[in-house]
Order: C-alpha cells, then structure tokens, then sequence
C-alpha cells in the first residue's frame, strides 16, 4: 500500500467526519500496488445509511483528502443502500484494502 499509515488514518477521520463512523472506507486502485509510481488516491466508501445526494458527499470527501495529499488528485466512489449497483463497487471492494 503507498500511503502511510498516518494518511490512511486521516483519510479515515475525513470519512467519519462526513459519512459518520459507521462508514468504511477501501483504498484501491494503483495505491494499492506496491511496484507501481505515482497515481491518484482512489477510495471507495461504503455506508448503511441512505443518501439523499453522494455525489456532493463524496466531491467533499476527495477535497478535504486532496487538502491532506497535498493536492494530490483523489477519486472517491460511494455505496449506500440506495445507491444503483454499480460493477466499481465490486471491483473496488475486491482489489482494496480496508483502511
């Protein structure tokens, strides 16, 4: 995994902070191989709560971890009960790891 276990930890008070505590979070993508240089920070969130609008959760989300990355470009997908199923969601559940 490349990054460090001080980021995925504000990553993950990032996340609480705005899906609450409940939520999970999965770093996925090319962060998670260890050969690979560069990329984005990729994340997939998963919640148990209905969400009226994720999409602006989860622009808030890659922003406030953009500010921690120190600009670095991250992507964030989102998962809740009523979200549309969606093949990233298993993808990202699969290759990632839990942070």
């Amino acid at each position: 995994m490349r990054i460090t276990s001080e980021q995925a930890s504000q990553i993950k008070q990032v996340v609480y902070q705005i899906f609450g505590e409940q939520a999970t979070v999965w770093l996925f993508g090319s962060r998670v191989n260890d050969q690979a240089q560069g990329g984005d920070v990729d994340l997939f969130i998963q919640t148990q709560t209905p969400l009226l609008d994720p999409a602006v959760l989860a622009a808030k989300t890659a922003v406030q971890v953009m500010r921690l990355q120190n600009g670095r470009k991250v992507d964030v997908i989102v998962q809740a009960p009523n979200s549309t199923p969606q093949p990233i969601f298993d993808i990202a559940r699969e290759t990632g790891i839990l942070l």
